[in-house]
């Protein structure tokens, strides 16, 4: 397969930092694999960067050869999940975190990949522990109240004894860049290891890191946001473990969520052992190799 990288792609920005090297398709690294050409009409598909979504530079017309070739042309999307994707890249090769679920049926070769936490990195590339089966009902969340979503959430579910045991704490800060092994991030491993269930709310974006975690942890995540949106590699895993609440924020969570975990153990260990399956298959997998393993979804996508 030949490439050809435009001069004027944008380098990934996650290149920049030695926690994030390498983790996005057609990285660096990932390029420096690849058989690249200077000459378009030996290329099998055309490079154009890493484009922030809100990025006021980013011009199609600076594409040369995207109006004959839309669909041989690759582009990763970056920025907090949730955003708008333009239509005139639709018929491309699409590398983005979190789109909305609606672009599912308007762009055919969209590839989901996660978005990063330290913690998530560290797992993905060194951890391999033993996951005892958790069958605890009750639900916990420890993070930042960095949007509205998060905030109704809390509000809803805390001191609601009444109805659910849960455990309701607030951070000062966004944590996703803690130190590896820091007393902070311990406690939210703890917190995730303890329940059957994990909460995973949307923040300022609107895909959630702690979903991702929660897999690697045999956690059943409860995805909670007020619009719905895409999981990584949705096209070719297995994420019918996942619960979904799109809610708009008003009606009462806790005897919803109380619905979710109210079920037989024998639900809740087989879906377990999906989200573990799925972060050993999928996530890990990728970002073994994320170039390789987006060449492979290429192949199951019949590009190439």
């Amino acid at each position: 397969m030949k490439i050809y990288k435009y001069t004027n792609a944008v380098p990934h920005v996650h290149d920049s930092s030695e926690w994030y090297k390498d983790v996005i398709p057609f990285s660096d690294k990932g390029l420096s694999e690849m058989d690249l050409t200077d000459s378009p009409e030996d290329a099998d598909f055309f490079y154009m960067g890493q484009w922030s979504h809100d990025n006021q530079l980013f011009n199609i017309n600076n594409f040369e050869h995207f109006n004959k070739y839309p669909e041989k042309h690759i582009v990763d999307l970056e920025g907090d999940g949730g955003f708008g994707i333009p239509e005139y890249l639709w018929k491309s090769i699409i590398t983005v975190n979190g789109p909305l679920a609606h672009y599912d049926d308007k762009i055919p070769n969209l590839f989901v990949r996660p978005t990063f936490s330290r913690l998530f990195v560290d797992i993905c590339k060194n951890r391999f522990e033993s996951i005892d089966e958790c069958y605890d009902r009750s639900v916990g969340f420890k993070g930042l109240i960095n949007c509205k979503t998060r905030y109704d959430m809390f509000t809803h579910l805390h001191n609601r004894g009444d109805v659910l045991d849960t455990d309701m704490q607030a951070n000062p800060t966004w944590n996703g860049p803690s130190e590896v092994g820091s007393e902070i991030q311990e406690d939210y491993v703890a917190s995730l290891k303890k329940r059957a269930f994990a909460l995973c709310p949307r923040g300022a974006g609107v895909d959630s890191v702690r979903l991702l975690e929660a897999c690697y942890y045999g956690r059943i995540p409860i995805l909670i946001s007020d619009v719905d949106y895409l999981l990584v590699d949705h096209k070719h895993s297995d994420t019918s473990f996942v619960r979904r609440v799109i809610w708009d924020g008003k009606s009462d969570l806790a005897p919803i969520i109380k619905e979710i975990v109210n079920v037989d153990d024998s639900v809740i260990k087989k879906d377990q052992e999906k989200a573990s399956k799925y972060f050993e298959e999928t996530l890990r997998s990728y970002m073994r190799n994320p170039t390789s393993y987006m060449l492979d979804w290429m192949k199951k996508q019949g590009l190439v």
